[in-house]
């Protein structure tokens, strides 16, 4: 009987982790767009976007090239990984400069905050420089 007791115990303790990642994951998929990087200002014309896929993977725009990256979440744990873009020139400097501190700040995320269903922040590893995003509609 204590043999029994235990399987199941130990099975529903697997799925309840299983549904916890999902629903974790779930939480984050979908479009989001950057408000802040740091104390950065955000060229309203040319923000930078992020796309949570349920597969793991990011896909976005910095504000003037394309992105993908590789995320790995375990509650408020967050690597972000293999980040890739295009290399077109921007057209302003102040777009070039908002591109490589965008990419710079999502390589280095370590923990992430939920402030309600649509506002997400990304902490380094020093909880120095944040990025804060807004969730998109649809």
């Amino acid at each position: 009987m204590k043999s029994i007791t235990s399987r199941l115990l130990i099975s529903l303790m697997v799925l309840f982790s299983a549904n916890s990642y999902s629903q974790q994951v779930n939480s984050l998929v979908g479009n989001w767009e950057v408000i802040t990087i740091g104390e950065l200002t955000i060229t309203e014309k040319n923000k930078p976007t992020l796309t949570f896929l349920e597969d793991g993977k990011i896909a976005g725009s910095t504000g003037c090239n394309k992105y993908n990256a590789i995320f790995e979440q375990s509650n408020q744990a967050v690597e972000i990984s293999r980040v890739v873009s295009t290399r077109r020139a921007c057209a302003q400097d102040s777009v070039m400069m908002q591109e490589i501190a965008f990419l710079n700040a999502i390589r280095t995320v370590s923990q992430l905050e939920y402030h309600n269903d649509s506002e997400l922040t990304l902490i380094n590893q020093n909880e120095k420089l944040t990025i804060v995003l807004k969730k998109l509609e649809g």
